[in-house]
């Protein structure tokens, strides 16, 4: 997974929402508007979503968003992102980036950051459950993820390999009942898959 595995998501979340502020959009419908774009679109799209203002006659820079996503996002990476993912390589384990949203957002994303050479493949997809089943994993093969409920979804898809849990900050699992393991780090992540 990228967003919030890798990626610090809320940090670039607030980064677009502030191009949209310089363009005055107020915050209160920019959220309004994030949500309601989010209801009807499967994944988030920075460009899609200016069209999506626009059409509903307010006025948003697409070359701005342009300008935005052709930036380099390496600074959005959590710390020890791309390290872990070169040592993983180096001990020779297969990696496969899986995650969910709008293609063309998600790719940029990935690319922007540096990513994509890391991984022997990319999926962008819409339910990580589907596309696992078409993946054939072996066993002994790791699931690194964000959240609890959709990785104990998978856990139940493949019971037989180990699900460490990746969590960032923005996770809350006060009270959360889960039998994932539950790792803080990228060392952490490094000392289980050898």
């Amino acid at each position: 997974d990228i967003d919030y595995t890798l990626f610090f998501t809320t940090e670039f979340k607030k980064d677009i929402f502030a191009l949209f502020l310089d363009c005055g959009i107020s915050e209160s419908y920019m959220a309004s508007s994030y949500k309601s774009y989010l209801a009807s679109h499967d994944g988030y799209d920075l460009i899609s979503h200016c069209e999506y203002l626009t059409h509903s006659g307010v006025p948003c820079s697409h070359a701005r968003a342009e300008e935005f996503l052709s930036r380099p996002f390496e600074h959005y990476l959590i710390k020890g992102a791309k390290e872990m993912l070169e040592e993983l390589r180096v001990r020779g384990h297969r990696l496969i980036l899986l995650t969910k949203g709008a293609e063309r957002f998600q790719l940029t994303k990935i690319q922007q950051a540096g990513l994509t050479s890391f991984f022997d493949e990319i999926r962008i997809v819409y339910t990580k459950e589907k596309e696992i089943e078409k993946l054939n994993i072996p066993e002994g093969s790791y699931f690194i993820n964000d959240g609890a409920a959709e990785t104990e979804r998978i856990m139940r898809i493949y019971p037989k390999f180990p699900h460490p849990l990746f969590l960032d900050s923005h996770t809350n699992l006060v009270g959360v009942i889960t039998s994932v393991q539950k790792v803080t780090a990228f060392r952490e992540i490094l000392n289980i898959v050898r």
